[in-house]
């Protein structure tokens, strides 16, 4: 755990550059990083920091068991996987209507975006469930054992499915809900730096879009899912 904390604090100076920028001005900080293939290893190391700094987001009721320099390998590989594969699915929907741009623009794109969106769902995560267990932590830990073991609602027992209940309802997971709604509008808004770099019009981004998550996301699931399989995670 120091060990990884140390090579955090290496790069955060830089790292927190970036995320201020990210945060206020998403779409000409990644159209400037776009302009030439020098920043792929830029954006491949901000994802990196991203994983490793939302991994110390979570809290340890959340992770599998097992070590901690385990789970983050585990991450940083099934996002690798997860990264191709998306930059892949969004240039082939921007090609399908006409776009044209290398791969190595979609993929750092997608990179700086995964990473900032990581970073802000295990924060708002972190928040909203610190504030669920501080109400109630017995009844988190019920709620996260019922998810772990998959249990359906109907074979809970009466005290079991109260609890579950009141995690669900709680202000914490309907704040997290929001907030997610905002990362969702974030993620939206950087959309035109896809946009930009396949030199789409408005009418064409909007199909785009649509390919990419209505049509191809489905794909990119199966694969996120044959990543999980084949590094034992399910």
């Amino acid at each position: 755990m120091l060990d990884l904390v140390k090579t955090i604090a290496k790069f955060l100076p830089t790292y927190l550059t970036s995320v201020i920028a990210l945060l206020t001005r998403p779409k000409t900080y990644i159209d400037r990083r776009n302009r030439t293939n020098e920043y792929l290893e830029d954006s491949l190391l901000f994802a990196g920091v991203s994983a490793c700094i939302s991994l110390l987001l979570t809290p340890r009721l959340f992770l599998p068991d097992g070590d901690i320099i385990e789970s983050l390998g585990t991450r940083l590989v099934v996002g690798l996987v997860m990264a191709f594969s998306a930059a892949a699915m969004i240039a082939a929907a921007c090609r399908l209507v006409g776009g044209k741009a290398p791969f190595m623009q979609f993929l750092v794109t997608y990179l700086y975006m995964s990473g900032m969106t990581a970073i802000l769902s295990s924060a708002l995560f972190f928040l909203a469930f610190g504030i669920a267990f501080a109400i109630d932590a017995e009844a988190v830990k019920q709620f996260v054992h019922l998810g772990r073991e998959n249990t359906p609602f109907a074979a809970m027992s009466k005290d079991e499915a109260r609890k579950f209940i009141q995690v669900v309802r709680s202000p914490a997971v309907i704040m997290l809900s929001v907030s997610n709604c905002f990362i969702f509008a974030w993620f939206i808004a950087c959309w035109g730096s896809f946009r930009k770099i396949a030199r789409l019009s408005r009418t064409r981004s909007a199909i785009a879009f649509v390919l990419a998550f209505v049509v191809l996301a489905p794909i990119l699931g199966f694969v996120f899912a044959l990543a999980q399989r084949g590094l034992g995670l399910v």
